[in-house]
């Protein structure tokens, strides 16, 4: 499910119709994003997407770098997204040793895949749900950051018990029934 998607739930449970005609009726990303309703539901789910992947679960991605002819050093700033933490180095399969520096990673002068852990970078409303949770819980998050950043502080925990209970269940797999309510 995508994040603008994700968002139009959340906005339909506070009842914030104009996010929901917008999404549903297929504006554009640039089109949300006048949306001023939209863009608050934006930043809540970009804070919610950096609170899961710094505390609660690793995004983990794969990249192929093809080493043949160079030094062998790869810049952090070469990956496709932001390195929290290097998984595993393999050529065809076979784990091979590699050296871990702050700004770089050296590894053999072949092809490489790196797997590695990474931050999503800021939301932008298009991309799918990064994470291997239940959209429920970013959907539970949105609601508690808008309800925090409206003022509304009891409903913000509420909203944020549930996210954590969420998060909770699905890193212990517990099988706890996720449902969103029909109205705020």
């Amino acid at each position: 499910m995508r994040i603008k998607n994700i968002i139009s739930n959340v906005a339909e449970v506070l009842g914030l119709s104009d996010v929901v005609e917008f999404v549903q009726g297929g504006a554009t990303i640039a089109q949300l994003r006048e949306n001023m309703n939209y863009a608050s539901l934006l930043r809540c789910a970009s804070l919610v997407v950096s609170n899961i992947s710094a505390n609660h679960s690793e995004t983990i991605a794969r990249q192929s770098f093809d080493m043949t002819g160079t030094d062998g050093v790869i810049l952090f700033d070469s990956f496709k997204e932001n390195v929290q933490s290097i998984k595993q180095v393999t050529q065809r399969g076979r784990v091979v040793e590699y050296g871990l520096y702050h700004d770089r990673l050296v590894v053999p002068k072949v092809l490489v895949e790196i797997t590695f852990a990474f931050t999503p970078s800021i939301v932008t409303g298009n991309e799918h749900n990064p994470f291997k949770l239940p959209h429920q819980v970013l959907e539970y998050g949105i609601l508690a950051e808008y309800a925090f950043i409206s003022g509304m502080f009891n409903e913000g925990r509420i909203w944020n018990e549930k996210f954590l209970e969420m998060i909770f269940g699905a890193k212990h797999r517990t099988g706890k029934a996720a449902c969103m309510p029909t109205s705020f």
